[in-house]
């Protein structure tokens, strides 16, 4: 061992970034590092703070070590509290992670870490313009968590994190947490107890938590309306069936079980005492009383039937107290203080329950409202064990009905306390302690809503995230978010806001912006038809509008569907209507152009006829052939969102036939940087085009050669068509 080589590389130049990458790569190849400490790793490497940041969440939770001070020393002390089980590092790596998520709108579809790992969140954190947000982040984590271990502590009684059976069975009521910052407040605190409870009591698997996360995540924006209300009636039923017979408890063989851990909570919740003095073999130590039992009192899991005693008995030696056994089974633990339990006291000695006080025996469970059965079991199996000569099947029968009859005593204590959970959550909230009770709470002004991601952009926005970003009366918000979620292949994002398009092609359309809603109508809707719509809206003849933002609300809302329905059987009377004032206008098109060749006799302009019938033809948004005032000659115009203004105009000169790419209002507009502006120029100068004008701002092209290339020049004019109208949408 002494000759042993080990072959040590020193990086001392290389960055913070790359050192942690050497780490994740070579943890990844050796023993799997958990996904929490690698989420870690990344997050130093991304932000500096990220030390500091988890220091202060153990600080605020679990309080500062005293002494430490230093940085370096805060790290260390970090690391070690990393194997704290339930309420530790990694709950609140995890919890970290879950605000990312929602911030992000990231959908937690799996509980890993990947989110640390995309380009966009390693961009967010390395850019120094989002610190702030970052912090708050964290700060929020820290919230969320300090509020969950004040209601564990206060509303639960679980004042041990020791006996916390487990920490992601909180991911719901995190995520509600940190979507719906309200329900911090402490009216609300009875509902989180009730919730995690039943959390607690559910066992829920990974993938059922996930789905309750999936759940509590969804679109609604409103808390009451469908993520609170499904939360509690799924955990209801789930409850009901772990709880609704004996099966449950059965299973309950072991010291570390989560019901064995429950049972904690549910005995203080009932104000448990240590057993009476009478159990103290060394008077020196005996209280004044028995102390009511927290978690300064150390307390500790023991069985009632001393465990020693019991495998003598029953004639099995070899069974161990961390093993899964009978002997192990909820019915047989409760707790008491770590001094009564100790070796020179209670230790393996029956208890001494005839001189235990009713209320007392009451709250361990040990009997019920008069009915003393399960302590009398007790007694008889001391009795028969202290004999030494039990038969071994007698007591296993006497030890498994006292089991029983207490387990069923501890189903019922959790049952109640349940009840009562429930009914101080529906009076801290004012309503009936049933679902639709919850969900009367949607209504109303002080209504608990979503917050928005702060760093999601409004492009990555979801459609009800952008409906509740405009801030529009509830009614109106509710609404438009029920239509968002019915209409979803047709609810669109713009880069104002959302259009809900009602007809098969874009015809008839709802335009949902920051200033109010809208209805919009295609122009070559005719003119009857559009009057229906608006009537069905409530609407004048030329009037659009239908709310203005802090204006009224119209009763329009109320009756979106039957409007969009009604607007679904006109669809093919629409459509209809606007192919006959299309094939009209195609028509008459035609016979212009018809007319305007015959009438012109240079063969370079019946050339420029036929171009131009090819470019209206092709019906180019943003593009159109109009006839010049001035010449009477057709031109095609391509503009931006201001029509009145062109930025490109193709038209013949006055005097020769041919095609001018005239650039002049081009530079005037600011769109000499659109590219496909200067593409469409260099295809008319390699078509023979010659530069002319004082400003070297046109291509005269022959439009013999023109027409020839009518197929480039249309497929130009669309691109730059498309260029055009973004770019001015951008500026404007």
């Amino acid at each position: 061992m002494d000759r042993r080589k080990f072959f040590v590389t020193v990086k001392g130049t290389a960055d913070k970034a790359e050192i942690v990458g050497l780490y994740n790569r070579i943890n990844s190849g050796g023993k799997r590092v958990e996904g929490e400490e690698r989420a870690f790793a990344r997050l130093v490497a991304l932000h500096d703070s990220t030390w500091d940041q988890v220091s202060g969440i153990f600080a605020r939770v679990h309080g500062r070590v005293e002494g430490e001070t230093t940085k370096g020393s805060w790290r260390d002390d970090v690391l070690k509290r990393r194997e704290e089980k339930s309420f530790g590092f990694r709950l609140f790596m995890r919890s970290f992670i879950q605000d990312c998520q929602f911030h992000f709108n990231v959908t937690a579809r799996s509980s890993s870490f990947g989110i640390v790992e995309r380009r966009a969140f390693s961009d967010f954190f390395a850019d120094t313009r989002e610190t702030r947000t970052i912090d708050n982040i964290w700060r929020e984590t820290s919230d969320v968590l300090v509020c969950i271990k004040e209601v564990l502590e206060g509303q639960l009684y679980c004042d041990s994190f020791s006996l916390l059976p487990d920490s992601s069975s909180l991911m719901p009521v995190f995520q509600l947490l940190v979507q719906y910052p309200r329900l911090r407040q402490a009216d609300y605190r009875p509902l989180l107890a009730w919730l995690i409870l039943d959390l607690m009591l559910a066992e829920e698997g990974g993938g059922d938590l996930l789905e309750l996360v999936g759940d509590v995540s969804g679109k609604e924006h409103v808390a009451f309306r469908r993520a609170i209300p499904t939360l509690v009636g799924r955990l209801d039923s789930d409850v009901r069936k772990r709880l609704g017979g004996q099966e449950l408890f059965k299973r309950a063989n072991s010291m570390q079980n989560r019901y064995v851990l429950l049972l904690y909570w549910l005995e203080r919740s009932r104000g448990i005492r240590d057993f009476a003095n009478a159990n103290y073999r060394t008077v020196g130590k005996m209280p004044a009383e028995p102390p009511l039992l927290c978690s300064d009192d150390n307390p500790q899991k023991q069985h009632i039937v001393p465990f020693a005693r019991l495998c003598s008995a029953c004639d099995e030696p070899d069974v161990s107290r961390s093993a899964r056994h009978r002997f192990n089974n909820l019915g047989n633990l409760t707790y008491m203080s770590a001094q009564l339990n100790g070796l020179d006291e209670v230790s393996s000695h029956f208890l001494k329950l005839e001189e235990e006080p009713e209320e007392n025996l009451v709250r361990h469970f040990l009997a019920e409202g008069g009915n003393d059965q399960v302590r009398q079991i007790y007694l008889d199996l001391a009795r028969l064990i202290r004999t030494r000569k039990a038969n071994p099947d007698k007591a296993v029968d006497l030890y498994d009905r006292f089991c029983r009859d207490r387990c069923e005593l501890i189903r019922q204590g959790f049952e109640d306390w349940r009840g009562q959970l429930r009914d101080v959550a529906a009076k801290a909230l004012k309503v009936e302690p049933t679902v639709e009770g919850l969900r009367s709470l949607a209504n109303g002004s002080a209504r608990v809503e979503r917050q928005l991601p702060w760093a999601t952009k409004f492009a990555n926005r979801s459609s009800t995230q952008r409906i509740q970003g405009f801030d529009f009366d509830n009614e109106v918000e509710d609404k438009l978010s029920e239509a968002a979620s019915r209409l979803k292949r047709s609810c669109r994002k713009t880069d104002e806001g959302l259009e809900f398009i009602l007809t098969e092609k874009k015809l008839v359309w709802l335009d949902v912006a920051q200033q109010g809603v809208a209805l919009r109508l295609k122009s070559k809707v005719p003119s009857v038809q559009q009057d229906r719509i608006r009537a069905l809206f409530g609407l004048q003849p030329g009037e659009t509008l239908l709310y203005e933002k802090g204006g009224p609300v119209s009763a329009v809302f109320g009756r979106l569907p039957e409007i969009e329905e009604a607007i679904r059987k006109m669809s093919d009377e629409i459509s209809a209507a606007v192919g006959a004032v299309s094939a009209e206008k195609v028509a008459e098109k035609r016979d212009f152009f018809a007319r305007w060749t015959e009438k012109c006799g240079e063969p370079a302009t019946r050339a420029l006829s036929r171009l131009m019938e090819a470019i209206s033809l092709a019906k180019i948004e943003g593009c159109e052939v109009r006839i010049n005032k001035r010449n009477g000659r057709p031109e095609c115009v391509v503009s931006g969102r201001d029509r009145g203004q062109a930025a490109i105009v193709l038209r013949a000169k006055t005097n020769k036939p041919f095609v001018t790419n005239k650039l002049a209002e081009q530079r005037q507009a600011g769109l000499e940087q659109v590219s496909e502006a200067l593409a469409l120029r260099s295809l008319l100068e390699s078509l023979d085009g010659r530069v002319v004008g004082k400003a070297r701002d046109q291509v005269d092209v022959p439009v013999e050669v023109a027409e020839r290339h009518s197929a480039d020049i249309i497929g130009a004019l669309k691109k730059l068509t498309e260029a055009v109208l973004s770019w001015t949408k951008g500026k404007s």
